[in-house]
């Protein structure tokens, strides 16, 4: 039992190394590591339960990277995956984030909508 937590904990470490690896690449304008850093925290995501909102960190900060890059299509696919992690989390306001993300790359009316409701539903 002992060994099964201390796998759980690395893991969940790992998770926020690489997310803070992709952050930090963000913010630097090293986009391609920003990219691959994120993807690395996806992938390792289902290894660590409960981890709803790293997966989420992760789906945003690569759509934020793709989009900085010009790469439009693949940004909003991770937008798109983003609020699919977001919704049942239950948390208005990552959920506001992410689809106002969502609505800067795709101004449909119904991410509109969705993301008004999200609005005063975290008041």
């Amino acid at each position: 039992m002992a060994g099964r937590g201390s796998r759980e904990s690395c893991g969940l470490w790992r998770l926020r190394f690489s997310q803070a690896c992709a952050e930090l690449a963000l913010a630097r304008g090293d986009y391609a590591t920003a990219i691959e850093e994120a993807r690395h925290t996806i992938d390792q995501n289902p290894l660590v339960s409960g981890r709803s909102t790293k997966r989420w960190d992760s789906c945003m900060t690569r759509a934020r990277a793709r989009l900085a890059q010009g790469d439009q299509l693949r940004a909003m696919e991770d937008a798109k995956q983003a609020v699919a992690v977001a919704r049942p989390i239950g948390d208005p306001s990552l959920l506001l984030e992410t689809l106002a993300l969502l609505l800067e790359l795709d101004g449909s009316d119904e991410i509109a909508a969705e993301a008004r409701a999200s609005g005063w539903s975290a008041c």
